[in-house]
């Protein structure tokens, strides 16, 4: 579903600070910038750890609601929102990319080399350099261009819809046993 009739629009962030490889630190410098440039016209919420606004100096910028306690919870949030922003720092693909497309999300996350046969920039997500200006510069053109949100929307949508736990794990399995 591609919510485009709101008067805001609603950003989620996997936020979590105990976790280097999420960059929680560059996240929250973006998305202060960010709510300083939109206000009202933005809701920012974060999931995936239990830490506090106040802690961060983000009360007022950023609602965090902690570690939600069921995938129904996690995919209702994502329906809701509009943009998914998630940072990642290893090899392994983080699986917030996947679960945002599936539930509507435009994404935007940093470049790494280890999720490009997944996340294709311009087509089916944003990819920045992992730095606030950048990342403030890929938010800001999904907040005002409607047009591209949708279509990174749709493109997400119809990628993880070629996607399935039993194809990809025959994959790993055949990978493993050449």
């Amino acid at each position: 579903e591609i919510k485009m009739e709101k008067n805001t629009v609603d950003i989620c962030f996997y936020g979590r600070p105990n976790h280097d490889r999420n960059a929680f630190e560059i996240a929250l410098v973006t998305l202060v910038e960010l709510k300083k440039k939109y206000g009202d016209k933005i809701n920012i919420y974060s999931a995936g750890d239990d830490w506090k606004e106040e802690d961060y100096g983000v009360k007022g910028v950023i609602v965090n609601l902690g570690r939600l306690d069921s995938l129904k919870k996690v995919a209702d949030l994502y329906r809701e929102c509009d943009i998914g922003l998630v940072l990642m720092f290893t090899k392994h693909p983080s699986y917030q990319p996947f679960e945002y497309m599936a539930c509507g999300c435009a994404v935007v996350t940093n470049y790494n080399k280890a999720n490009d046969w997944f996340l294709k920039d311009g087509e089916n997500s944003l990819l920045s350099e992992p730095m606030p200006s950048c990342m403030v510069d890929r938010l800001s053109k999904l907040i005002e261009d409607k047009n591209l949100r949708m279509s990174l929307v749709r493109n997400g949508i119809d990628e993880v819809k070629k996607h399935g736990w039993d194809d990809e794990c025959k994959k790993i399995f055949n990978y493993i046993n050449k």
